[in-house]
C-alpha cells in the first residue's frame, strides 16, 4: 500500500503540472502571450541575478521589480536555471514552474486525504479528487493570465496539509517559502491561521491546548510581511501596486453607490463558481459538524471587500489571477476534514459526507465556471493539449536567428507576442504595450516583426509605412514587413 500511495501521490502532482505546463507553452507558441506579464515573469524567473532585481529593458518597467513586489524567490530559481540552461529555454522553465504550482495544489489535497485511505478503491478516488481540484472554477479563471501569485494558495494548502499530518518541519519550511513569494503573502497565511486558531479554541475550549507553534507561525507571518513591506516602502520607492490597483489616487475617490452596485451585479451574474460554493460551506459545516469548513470563508473576507472597491477592472470583477486567494476556499474541504480529525475525532469521516462536500464546493465550482466571462481565457481547457509541439522547434530557431541578427532589420518594432519571446534583448524603442506604438516609433521603424494573427492590429502601421518587402520565416507564422531586401533561404518572400 505504501508504494501505491507514493505512486498516486507523485502522479497527483505530475498530471496537473503537465497539463498546465502545456497550457503555458501553447500560450506562447500560439502567439497569445504578453510582455506584461508573461514575458516579464519568464525573464525574472531565469534572469534575477542583480540586487535589487532588475526588470527587462522595456520602457514601462524602467525600475527595479522590488518597487512592485518584494519577491525574493526569484533568486534561487534563477540560480537553479543556470544549472538547467543547457536543457531548458526560459519559456520551458517558466511553463514548468507555473504548472508545478497547480501540481502543488493537487499534492496538498492528496496529502490531506491520504490519512483517510485504507483501501485501494478509496486511494484511487482520492487520486481523482486530487488531480481534479487544481481545475476548480477559481483556478480555471487564473490560467489564461499566468501569474506567480498562484504559489500563495498552493503553498497555504501545502502548509496546512503538512502541519496537520504531523510533518511539522516540512510545514515550517513552507512558511519560509511563502514569505518569499510577495511582501504581503504573510498576511494571507496569518489570516488563514487566525481563523483556524479561533475555531480551534471554540472546539477545545482551552487556550493551553492550542499548539503554541501555530500561534508563533501566525505571528511570524504577520510581522514578516510587515517588515518586508516596510523595507519595500523605504528602500524601493516607485510603483505602488496597492494604490494603483485597489485604492486609487486620492484613496477611495472613485467609490460611489453606482460603482458598488455595478460591481455587485457583475459578481452575482458572473462569479457564481466562487460565491455559491462559499455559501454552501455554511450548511455543509453544520451537516458535517465541522467548524473548520468555515475557515477560508472567513479568512478571505478582507480580500473580498478589497476587491469590490478596487479601482481597476480585473480585481473588482474577480478576474484572472486577482481571485487567487479564493482557490483555497473551493479546494478546502479535505483540509477541513484533516484538521477536524486531528483535533476532535481521529476516526475517518464517512466517505459519503466527504464526496458530497467536495462535490458541492470544488465540483460545483468547475460546473459553474462553464460559460463565464471576463477572463483572458474563459475556456482554458482548450490549451491543455500538445498543439505547440509542431511549432516549438521552428519558432525557437527563428527567435534565435532574429536575436543574433537584429542589425539586418534596422530599427525594429515587434508585436506583443513577439516581444514576449524577445524579452531578454527587447528595448523600449522596440515595444508597444498591447501593440500601441508612438508616432516616433512608427516613423523610425525599418521593420516590423509580428505573428500572423496580429495582422489586423498591425495593418494600420503597414498602410502608413508602405513597406516594400514582406517575408515569412519558413515553417512559422512569423512575418517580417521591412524596407530591407533580405537574401536568405530562411525567409520566404510573400
Amino acid at each position: 500500500m505504501y508504494i501505491l500511495k507514493l505512486f498516486f501521490g507523485l502522479f497527483s502532482f505530475i498530471i496537473p503540472t503537465f497539463l498546465l505546463s502545456n497550457y503555458i507553452l501553447n500560450h506562447y507558441y500560439n502567439s497569445e502571450s504578453f510582455v506584461l506579464d508573461t514575458g516579464w515573469f519568464t525573464y525574472l524567473l531565469s534572469e534575477s541575478t542583480s540586487l535589487p532585481i532588475a526588470n527587462p529593458l522595456v520602457g514601462v518597467l524602467d525600475y527595479t521589480y522590488f518597487t512592485t513586489h518584494l519577491s525574493l524567490f526569484y533568486y534561487p530559481f534563477s540560480l537553479l536555471y543556470t544549472l538547467l540552461e543547457g536543457f531548458l529555454t526560459p519559456i520551458h522553465y517558466f511553463s514548468l514552474f507555473i504548472g508545478s504550482l497547480y501540481g502543488l495544489i493537487a499534492l496538498a489535497i492528496f496529502l490531506a486525504g491520504e490519512k483517510f485511505v485504507s483501501k485501494k478503491s478509496t486511494l484511487f478516488l482520492l487520486f481523482l479528487i486530487a488531480i481534479i481540484t487544481p481545475f476548480n472554477g477559481v483556478a480555471l479563471g487564473t490560467i489564461g493570465f499566468p501569474h506567480i501569485e498562484i504559489a500563495i494558495p498552493a503553498l497555504l494548502l501545502l502548509f496546512v496539509a503538512f502541519y496537520f499530518r504531523g510533518n511539522k518541519y516540512w510545514s515550517y519550511f513552507v512558511v519560509l517559502i511563502i514569505l518569499t513569494i510577495r511582501e504581503d503573502a504573510g498576511f494571507h497565511l496569518f489570516g488563514l491561521l487566525s481563523i483556524i486558531l479561533i475555531a480551534y479554541y471554540l472546539v477545545v475550549k482551552k487556550l493551553a491546548s492550542i499548539p503554541k507553534d501555530l500561534i508563533y507561525i501566525a505571528l511570524f507571518a504577520l510581522f514578516g510581511s510587515i517588515l518586508l513591506i516596510a523595507i519595500q516602502k523605504n528602500f524601493f520607492i516607485g510603483d505602488n501596486a496597492l494604490e494603483r490597483i485597489y485604492l486609487g489616487t486620492p484613496h477611495f475617490a472613485h467609490l460611489s453607490i453606482d460603482f458598488i452596485k455595478d460591481r455587485v451585479e457583475f459578481f452575482l451574474y458572473n462569479r457564481s463558481y466562487l460565491y455559491v460554493p462559499a455559501i454552501l460551506l455554511i450548511p455543509l459545516a453544520i451537516w458535517n459538524k465541522n467548524i473548520f469548513l468555515l475557515v477560508p470563508l472567513l479568512s478571505t473576507l478582507p480580500w473580498l471587500l478589497l476587491s469590490f472597491i478596487a479601482i481597476t477592472a480585473m480585481p473588482h470583477t474577480f478576474s484572472n489571477y486577482y481571485a487567487f486567494p479564493f482557490i483555497v476556499l473551493v479546494a478546502w474541504p479535505l483540509l477541513a476534514f484533516l484538521i477536524n480529525s486531528t483535533i476532535i475525532d481521529s476516526t475517518s469521516p464517512k466517505l459519503f459526507k466527504i464526496i458530497t462536500t467536495i462535490s458541492l464546493t470544488t465540483g460545483l465550482s468547475i460546473y459553474l465556471f462553464i460559460g463565464t466571462i471576463g477572463h483572458v481565457d474563459n475556456r482554458p481547457w482548450r490549451g491543455f493539449g500538445l498543439g505547440y509541439i509542431q511549432k516549438i522547434e521552428n519558432v525557437d530557431r527563428t527567435i534565435d536567428i532574429i536575436s543574433h541578427n537584429k542589425e539586418l532589420f534596422g530599427n525594429i518594432i515587434y508585436d506583443e507576442a513577439m516581444s514576449s519571446f524577445m524579452i531578454k534583448t527587447l528595448t523600449k524603442d522596440e515595444y508597444g504595450y498591447l501593440n500601441r506604438f508612438s508616432k516616433l516609433q512608427i516613423q523610425k521603424a525599418n521593420s516590423i516583426i509580428f505573428f500572423e494573427n496580429s495582422l489586423e492590429k498591425i495593418r494600420p502601421i503597414l498602410k502608413e509605412k508602405k513597406f516594400h518587402y514582406f517575408y515569412k520565416f519558413n515553417n512559422t507564422d512569423i512575418i517580417i514587413a521591412t524596407e530591407v531586401a533580405l537574401v536568405n533561404s530562411l525567409f520566404l518572400k510573400i
